[in-house]
């Protein structure tokens, strides 16, 4: 809770994230996941025509349907298309992510700003909601040398001990 209502960055991306994108409908959400999800599938059919072009120009070397140097330029140029099609889908996928994330986010922000220091008077489902949108993940090991547990606790933005700096 300390962590949380000290946080410069809390503060400061719920300022710019919600003023950014506080008039963005769900709808509006949804539509962009929508129009991401179309692109990542068109970016896989791609992916998928250019290995099996491969598979192809494969079996036509491996039974001399074709000149070796020919076999090397459209391999060499198919290799470099499936290097671009790997990126095109890493990047859409990253995109989703994002947007996933970034409303997560939002509606995470809409739902407790108002209650940040107010969290001891939470039911139970309320803290675990507000622990998901907050923390990235919880690990708990022994230490071996002295017995005791451990507990790392990694937030989903690097809130412990931050500043904020105004850039001149």
């Amino acid at each position: 809770k300390d962590v949380v209502t000290k946080s410069n960055i809390l503060k400061e991306r719920m300022k710019t994230d919600l003023l950014a994108d506080k008039d963005k409908s769900e709808d509006e959400y949804k539509s962009e996941l929508t129009n991401y999800k179309k692109r990542e599938r068109n970016a896989v059919k791609q992916l998928q025509r250019i290995e099996e072009t491969i598979a192809k120009i494969e079996t036509d070397r491996m039974l001399e349907k074709m000149d070796v140097s020919l076999y090397k330029k459209v391999r060499r140029n198919l290799d470099d298309e499936r290097g671009i099609a790997t990126n095109d889908l890493e990047q859409l996928r990253l995109h989703l992510q994002e947007i996933s994330k970034k409303k997560r986010w939002i509606d995470w922000v809409g739902k407790y700003k108002e209650t940040y220091e107010d969290v001891d008077h939470f039911t139970p489902e309320q803290k675990k909601d507000y622990l998901h949108g907050l923390l990235d993940k919880i690990d708990i090991f022994l230490e071996k040398e002295t017995l005791e547990h451990k507990i790392e606790i990694l937030f989903q933005l690097p809130i412990v001990n931050d500043e904020y700096k105004v850039k001149r």
